[in-house]
C-alpha cells in the first residue's frame, strides 16, 4: 500500500483487495488503495465521499458498502456504495444509530450490522 493506515476498513471483490479509509495518527482517511493479485500492485480508487476509520466494510451484490466509523471527530451512521463499474461512491440510506468497531454481514440480500457493545450481556 501507499498509504500508512490503522483502523482501515477492508474487502475483496473480484479477486482484489481493497483498503479503504483508517488513520494514521490524528489524520483519517478518505482515500482507497485495490490490491490487483495478479499484477502484484496498489492503486488508488475513488476516495470515499467520508474520511473514516474504525468502519464496517462488506460485499454485497457485486458492491463493497462501508457502514459507520469515526471521522476526526464523530461517531457516524453514513453508508456509502462502491460500484466498481463506475468506480464511484454513492450515500445510502444511513443506519439508525451511529456505530463504530462492529461488522457488517451480507445475508440473504441485506446487509446487518453486528455490534458487540450493543449485545445483550445475558
Amino acid at each position: 500500500m501507499y498509504v500508512r493506515r490503522c483502523w482501515l476498513m477492508v474487502a475483496v471483490l473480484r479477486g482484489a483487495v481493497y483498503a479503504m479509509g483508517g488513520r494514521h495518527y490524528r489524520l483519517v482517511y478518505r482515500s482507497v488503495e485495490r490490491y490487483d493479485c495478479k499484477s502484484n500492485q496498489w492503486s488508488f480508487i475513488s476516495p470515499m465521499n467520508t474520511q473514516r476509520a474504525s468502519a464496517a466494510a462488506a460485499v454485497l451484490n457485486d458492491k463493497i458498502y462501508v457502514a459507520g466509523g469515526i471521522d476526526d471527530t464523530d461517531f457516524l451512521n453514513t453508508v456509502e456504495v462502491y460500484d466498481p463499474d463506475t468506480d464511484r461512491w454513492t450515500f445510502v440510506a444511513p443506519m439508525l444509530s451511529e456505530r463504530r468497531w462492529f461488522a457488517c454481514v451480507p445475508f440473504h440480500g441485506y446487509l446487518y450490522a453486528l455490534d458487540p457493545e450493543l449485545s445483550s450481556s445475558n
